[in-house]
């Protein structure tokens, strides 16, 4: 009985060569360490046609790249991210390969899966997690145009699981930034116009203090209407050219930019609509 090859050394060495192949043909060990050093078994008996085949693709090859989870080829270099975002803070983990296409196609599938249910909940993360997802993407097309892995190797290739759009967690990564981008949006459209832009006709709100003023642009019509503007002042910061029925003023100084509006209590002069 032969005595096993020491790890790192050709197991091919002193046999016959396969397929033509050099008798002292080195080992490959780029992307994974070669499956067969040490006198790895083969997947089936010695004298099957696919471990004949593997072993003269192992033979002839001075760069193969493997599967660095089942030592199958054809493989791709890749790697894969998962992310989380943790309310204050976010965490990164990364999958790398090589892998075949079995493999690749279910660590891409279990890092997305994760990214789309643990990878929005920080405010960071709702600009992380999009561009990991994309990139996860890109990354799977490496290993998904490959051929299927070749039968015979050390250990049986990862079963891909379900397809990602078939998961349910495909919905909240889809509903989720919709919801984020429409709560901004209600935010943003609640809040008013900024003041600057405010002329005569137009009508305020106030809702900072007298001493520090935080003044928006609202509609007249609407229960939070506090002030209607009389007359814009531009050019100067004094309220002594406003009209009589005034009864408040606002006064604008910023970079450059001074106006006063002129106010009255919008309750005085526009009468709100009846329910």
């Amino acid at each position: 009985m032969s005595t096993p090859a020491p790890h790192g050394s050709n197991p091919f060495a002193g046999s016959s060569p396969a397929s033509g192949a050099p008798a002292h043909a080195s080992v490959p060990q780029q992307g994974g360490q070669n499956p067969f050093a040490g006198g790895a078994a083969l997947g089936g008996t010695a004298d099957s046609a696919a471990a004949q085949d593997l072993r003269a693709y192992y033979a002839n090859s001075t760069s193969a790249v493997i599967c660095a989870v089942c030592g199958a080829y054809p493989a791709a270099e890749a790697n894969f991210r998962a992310h989380r975002g943790m309310v204050i803070a976010m965490s990164n983990a990364k999958v790398e390969g090589p892998f075949c296409r079995d493999c690749g196609t279910r660590a891409f599938q279990e890092t997305q899966n994760s990214n789309m249910l643990k990878g929005w909940w920080s405010l960071g993360s709702l600009v992380v997690n999009p561009a990991i997802l994309v990139w996860n993407a890109i990354q799977h097309r490496k290993v998904a145009k490959l051929a299927a892995p070749a039968p015979g190797g050390p250990r049986t290739p990862l079963a891909p699981g379900k397809p990602l759009h078939r998961r349910p967690v495909f919905a909240l990564a889809v509903l989720f930034p919709v919801v984020v981008v429409s709560v901004i949006v209600a935010v943003v459209l609640s809040s008013g116009d900024d003041v600057t832009g405010a002329n005569a006709g137009d009508c305020v709100r106030n809702t900072g203090t007298d001493s520090n003023p935080t003044v928006d642009i609202v509609a007249c019509t609407g229960p939070d209407a506090e002030y209607l503007v009389l007359e814009r002042l531009d050019g100067t910061t004094s309220d002594a050219m406003c009209p009589t029925l005034t009864s408040a003023a606002l006064t604008y100084d910023s970079g450059g930019d001074k106006f006063v509006l002129c106010m009255t209590e919008a309750s005085s002069l526009i009468r709100q609509p009846t329910p």
